[in-house]
């Protein structure tokens, strides 16, 4: 496990999947920047097999998670332009036993991103990048 802690950070998914936990434990942005590489891999894949998972997600409703710093610049963003998302019509979410499943919502794509301990109701659209 190697941790780090540069203040904003931007960690760019690309061809793999990934099982990341975010430490809010000072006030930060961390964006989640998936890639157009990340898209196609995704594709080949087939969604059972590729899944891009987030520990310690931080939504903009989600007042204080365990352990983090209170806050309006302690957030997690998801940057889904590369992705083709362009509203959050464009993704299906769905809570699973206290974790939150987005997949696409359209035969386009195959991708799950799990976000581990947050469910919809702590998110808004201050935690999305959309493309244009």
């Amino acid at each position: 496990t190697t941790q780090y802690d540069t203040g904003n950070t931007v960690v760019k998914v690309g061809s793999f999947g990934i099982d990341f936990t975010v430490d809010h434990s000072a006030e930060k942005v961390v964006t989640f920047e998936f890639t157009k590489e990340a898209q196609i891999n995704a594709a080949a894949a087939g969604n059972d097999d590729f899944q891009w998972k987030i520990d310690g997600f931080t939504g903009i409703n989600d007042a204080t998670p365990p352990g983090a710093v209170a806050g309006a610049g302690n957030v997690t963003v998801l940057d889904v332009s590369a992705l083709g998302v362009r509203t959050l019509a464009d993704l299906k979410m769905e809570d699973q036993g206290g974790d939150l499943h987005i997949t696409a919502n359209s035969g386009n794509h195959t991708y799950e991103i799990v976000l581990a301990g947050t469910v919809q109701a702590d998110l808004g659209l201050e935690n999305f990048k959309f493309s244009n």
